[in-house]
């Protein structure tokens, strides 16, 4: 007897205890009673709705441990919710942006176990992968193209302005590193983390090549994920050598492999000592005459200056290489280039838009985060909260719930000393960093972020924001205050705060004069 009442029982007990892991109040509104489609009316009119932003995230949540059970396979385009006998695009394994969005909020959101499937399904692309890197490259190593499915395919397929892309193998081991930044846990890092790693850095040092008209090292041929450049005679071309977004997934996979040799004590292993010095010749993203980022190596004309992927800005988000504290100058880049893109009808598709969120969230521009957040729900959104693509298409409900998280707390940002062998990573935590004033007074636990650290409780007002951090490895880390408050103790907007068997209790207080309510 599989009758309804037996059903939900069982589904209740299965996602309660990890639905309850996290919970969110952004501040209730009369409309929580209503259907979502109505909720979604209102909002476009222009009513305020905190709570049905509450509801997008934890839906986000449910919908990844629905999909994405440790043991089956990834969350694909459609996550399983697919009605069509032909599935748009297949319904497959996009790895230039779509898979990886898919599982951008399963760390933070406290879902840890159901990032699983991905990690099983890169080592079968490393698998696949080190063939195409030996038969199409002529390279040690492993690599996947942009589109895979569930036998873990890594060749090109169909125009090279999607196909002709050899980066998504390098892109997908962000997501074991991000699974030890988060948990600590050395065994994952060394047995499953470091082959993936070490594998895609062992590619790239035969990938790379010397540019001859400077001498730094660049890869390509490749395209930037599908869009197209005007070259100077007036020609449509999309390959090119030393793409943006290239080049700053490179530096990632070095860097990365760097930072986890220091935990492993693996530094002077050869593909670690050869990407070490690699990175040092390795070809920065360049900023061009009018401020932006140059998507290519060269100033090209752009065939479709809104194009939906804005993948020159890796390097922002989900990688880490621009922040504020190294590299101004490419913040100040990123922040030009997403202003022209929206000024030309970027952010039409809803994973696109989403995005957004998560690059404006870490622009610490809570206005711009905000609005593009809103405009996920009131363009992007259909009536049962699925993302619309269109057609409906999964990513953009994880993207978006990873930005709204990425609103409220950040902790990308490594600290001078944050790698080594004796203990789990060191962060810094920005709090509140992109906080609309829509969310004005909220309270949010549950969370994890980087460093083996869950935020227990953070509770704000306009005047106080409560803290509570929990970790069984860590005995300190470094906060940085939104704008106006301030704890006892602060130097030059960041202070150190202690854990005591296991806890860290901060308040903070607004120092400046209070806005209006």
């Amino acid at each position: 007897d599989r009758g309804f009442d037996r059903l939900l029982g069982r589904h209740l007990a299965s996602f309660t205890p990890v639905m309850e892991r996290v919970s969110l109040d952004l501040g209730r509104t009369p409309q929580e009673g209503k259907p979502t489609d109505v909720r979604l009316e209102e909002l476009r009119a222009g009513r305020e709705d905190p709570s049905l932003f509450s509801l997008y995230f934890q839906f986000a949540r449910y919908l990844l441990v629905s999909c994405s059970r440790p043991g089956t396979m990834p969350a694909n385009l459609q996550g399983l919710w697919n009605e069509h006998i032909a599935a748009p695009w297949n319904a497959d394994y996009h790895v230039n942006i779509n898979l990886q969005m898919n599982y951008w909020p399963a760390e933070v959101a406290n879902l840890a176990e159901f990032h699983e499937p991905v990690f099983d399904f890169t080592e079968r692309l490393a698998e696949r992968g080190r063939e195409t890197a030996r038969r199409l490259y002529d390279a040690d190593g492993w690599m996947a193209h942009h589109t895979s499915d569930a036998w873990a395919f890594t060749v090109p397929i169909g125009r090279t302005v999607w196909g002709m892309w050899p980066h998504g193998g390098g892109w997908m081991t962000r997501h074991p590193w991000e699974h030890y930044l988060h948990s600590g846990d050395v065994v994952f890092l060394r047995e499953r983390a470091w082959p993936l790693l070490r594998g895609s850095a062992e590619f790239y040092l035969d990938y790379l090549c010397e540019d001859p008209a400077t001498g730094r090292l660049v890869a390509g041929p490749s395209s930037s994920p599908e869009n197209v450049f005007i070259t100077e005679d007036g020609q449509r071309a999309d390959i090119g050598m030393g793409n943006a977004m290239d080049q700053e997934i490179v530096w990632d996979v070095f860097t990365n492999l760097m930072d986890a040799a220091v935990v492993l004590d693996e530094e002077d292993d050869e593909i670690v000592s050869a990407a070490r010095a690699a990175r040092q010749r390795l070809a920065m993203p360049m900023i061009g005459e009018d401020g932006r980022l140059m998507e290519w190596s060269r100033p090209f004309g752009e065939a479709e200056p809104g194009h939906r992927h804005i993948s020159h800005l890796y390097g922002l988000h989900p990688g880490s290489q621009f922040n504020f504290e190294t590299t101004p100058e490419y913040i100040e880049a990123s922040r030009r280039t997403l202003d022209h893109r929206l000024a030309n009808g970027g952010g039409h598709t809803g994973w696109s838009r989403a995005w957004l969120v998560n690059f404006f969230a870490r622009l610490h521009d809570s206005g711009a985060a905000y609005n593009n957040l809103r405009l996920l729900l009131i363009k992007s959104t259909l009536p049962n909260l699925f993302d619309n693509h269109p057609p409906f298409q999964i990513d953009g409900n994880f993207g978006g719930a990873a930005g709204l998280a990425e609103m409220l707390v950040q902790s990308h940002v490594v600290e001078p000393d944050g790698f080594s062998p004796d203990r789990p990573p060191r962060f810094m935590v920005d709090v509140l960093p992109a906080l609309p004033d829509a969310w004005s007074r909220g309270e949010v636990r549950g969370l994890r972020l980087r460093g083996d650290v869950t935020l227990e409780l953070m509770k704000w007002d306009p005047k106080r924001v409560e803290l509570r951090f929990a970790s069984e490895s860590r005995d300190r880390m470094t906060l940085r205050p939104p704008g106006g408050f301030s704890s006892d103790v602060v130097s030059d907007g960041t202070f150190v705060v202690n854990f005591e068997n296991g806890l860290s209790n901060v308040t903070l207080v607004r120092n400046s004069p209070e806005r209006s309510e």
